[in-house]
């Protein structure tokens, strides 16, 4: 099996890819552990219990940060189907090399394009959800009128 294909199709299902000032963030959150495992021990992560959901399961989520992600998305972007997009933009966030224990401060530029790269990954992701949004409102629209023609 290909690990690198199979963790693309948890990511273009389960999962997300955001960015702040500070880095970038893959995230990938389920109610069946197992297939979280496997991301865990590949990128030396730990898996985090979430609430449990509506129907009663436990559910899981990763959260791959830092140097770790950009991996992450290098290993899996040849695979992606979904958030071949998504990755490519987080892939062109500019990473700083600072000595340890130095906190020197970040250049103009360097800021202004990680803050590009967040504002762009947050407007692709609100379409989805936009879309989401206004098909479950056709949907309930929809029941409604077939329930009042139904009733009457």
């Amino acid at each position: 099996m290909c690990v690198e294909a199979y963790l693309a199709g948890l990511l273009d299902g389960e999962g997300y890819i955001k960015a702040n000032r500070w880095g970038v963030s893959v995230v990938v959150g389920m109610t069946d552990r197992q297939p979280l495992d496997l991301i865990a021990d590949k990128y030396q992560i730990n898996v985090n219990k979430q609430q449990v959901t509506r129907t009663g399961r436990q559910a899981w989520m990763v959260s791959v940060n830092g140097n770790k992600a950009l991996s992450f998305l290098r290993d899996v972007r040849p695979y992606l189907l979904v958030k071949g997009n998504q990755a490519d933009l987080a892939l062109g966030f500019p990473i700083i090399e600072r000595p340890k224990g130095k906190n020197l401060p970040m250049k103009d530029e360097i800021r202004a394009t990680r803050d590009k790269i967040e504002r762009e990954l947050k407007n692709i992701r609100q379409i989805g959800t936009r879309k989401d949004r206004i098909r479950q409102r056709i949907k309930t629209t929809r029941f409604r009128l077939v329930r009042s023609r139904v009733l009457t």
